[in-house]
């Protein structure tokens, strides 16, 4: 069955210079494009525009911070258990110690100097602020490093957080903070905060601490009514900032992000547990309503940020998401793929995107530059600068709820200034075709792409 895309544009005039190359022309201002798609389908066109409701839930104020709190006078300490800075000796036992000892709603302060843990450390007490302003905490086990949020209203300010490194992974507890408990736990974690960290590498390329995190530099899983702020992350191994496992009414503001090795700040809902080959459509099928509210990722604004020179992925991806608003942020230098990636990839089994709002961001050097620092040879992908992309299996597009749920649909870009772009400035190329690999999936259904 085919599958195709098609876009509307409603608004100002909008020049078809707006969809040739980016070099052929210095500086391009997006006004008041408005991309609404459409899926024809048995000779059927149904619209999906419902941008404007969301637009009047993602008010401005939705990127005011408040200011940062202070440690109250009954702050603990984590000397009192047994801690000590700069005497490079691991302090994992302390540290975790405290992390179970404090009161909910307690403060536990780090005095400044380095410390050093062994593994990741999890925090589970409710409503305790960790506060590690002039601290430093070195990780050492490469594969079990993050500070975790394990628990509703916990909050970490003002760390600067090292890492060994040896290879990219992908797990939470390999990442260098992550608001996550369990896979399993259903309900989200409310409430977290991750404001003023530095995730940062340490040492010179190609040395044990010359990245900052194994994984992401900050995972956020199924987390509700969280906050990412003014946070520095350079050179995580993976995304820099990534947002999954269903969480929802977040905001992602103010941070700076330099030289990862995958997309800047992510947006990704998984349909599926795994690649597609390990999936079935029915069993894809049979779980879309439960995955709807566990793993779809919704209700989030990201604003304000200034993302540049990563060396692989894309600067701001929407993967699988619904109601989404990227507005006011700098993203420069994205050297292997597009500034702003929305899509559903049935590569990961993600899936489809509505709603998204783009806006007044600034965009420049797309493609034009090498990264200044990488860990793998460079590519190019040629995206666009805003790249907006659907793609099913044939198999899924033979069941109709499947379609709705992994469609890309209700994507305004608006008033964004764009420079200097390897390919178009705006590219929606609506590849939904059926088209066949050689190979079975496990359910016996041909692999296609």
């Amino acid at each position: 069955m085919g599958f195709l895309l098609a876009f509307v544009v409603i608004g100002f005039f909008v020049s078809a210079e707006l969809f040739l190359p980016m070099n052929s022309a210095p500086v391009f201002s997006i006004m008041h494009m408005l991309i609404s798609y459409l899926t024809f389908r048995r000779g059927l066109v149904v619209t999906m525009l419902t941008i404007a409701t969301m637009c009047r839930a993602m008010a401005a104020d939705c990127t005011a911070l408040p200011p940062a709190p202070k440690p109250p006078a009954d702050a603990r300490s984590v000397t009192e258990f047994g801690a000590t800075p700069n005497d490079d000796r691991d302090d994992t036992e302390a540290i975790q110690k405290a992390f179970d000892s404090v009161r909910p709603g307690q403060w536990l302060v780090f005095p400044p100097g380095r410390y050093l843990h062994s593994k990741a450390l999890w925090l589970r007490k409710p409503g305790v602020v960790l506060w590690g302003e002039g601290a430093t905490l070195h990780a050492t086990n490469t594969e079990d490093q993050a500070i975790l949020l394990a628990a509703d209203n916990t909050s970490i300010y003002n760390f600067t957080l090292t890492a060994e490194t040896d290879k990219r992974l992908a797990a939470p507890w390999q990442s260098r903070i992550a608001v996550f408990d369990r896979v399993d736990r259903f309900e989200p974690l409310r409430n977290n905060i991750v404001r003023g960290n530095r995730i940062v590498s340490s040492g010179d390329p190609r040395t044990s601490t010359a990245n900052s995190a194994s994984s992401a530099g900050i995972f956020v899983y199924r987390a509700q009514n969280f906050l990412v702020a003014e946070n520095l992350v350079t050179r995580s191994l993976s995304d820099a900032i990534h947002v999954t496992g269903g969480s929802r009414d977040g905001r992602v503001l103010n941070n700076l992000v330099r030289e990862n090795g995958d997309d800047m700040i992510a947006i990704v809902s998984y349909l599926g547990d795994g690649p597609w080959t390990d999936a079935s459509i029915s069993d894809e099928a049979a779980q879309l309503d439960r995955k709807r509210e566990t793993h779809l990722v919704r209700n989030i604004v990201v604003a304000h940020n200034d993302v540049a020179g990563q060396y692989w992925g894309r600067g701001i991806s929407v993967v699988g998401g619904e109601n989404v608003t990227i507005r006011e942020n700098t993203i420069s230098d994205t050297t292997h793929g597009a500034a702003i990636y929305i899509a559903r990839e049935p590569s990961y089994l993600t899936f489809g995107v509505r709603n998204v709002k783009i806006e007044n961001n600034t965009i420049r050097n797309v493609q034009t530059t090498d990264p200044k620092y990488t860990v793998r040879a460079p590519v190019k992908t040629k995206h666009a600068a805003v790249e907006i992309y659907s793609r099913l299996l044939s198999d899924e597009t033979e069941i109709p709820k499947l379609v709705d749920a992994l469609t890309v649909e209700g994507v305004m870009v608006s008033n964004n200034t764009i420079d200097s772009v390897i390919s178009d400035a705006i590219r929606a190329p609506g590849r939904g075709e059926k088209s066949v690999l050689t190979g079975k999936r496990r359910d016996g259904m041909p692999i296609v792409k």
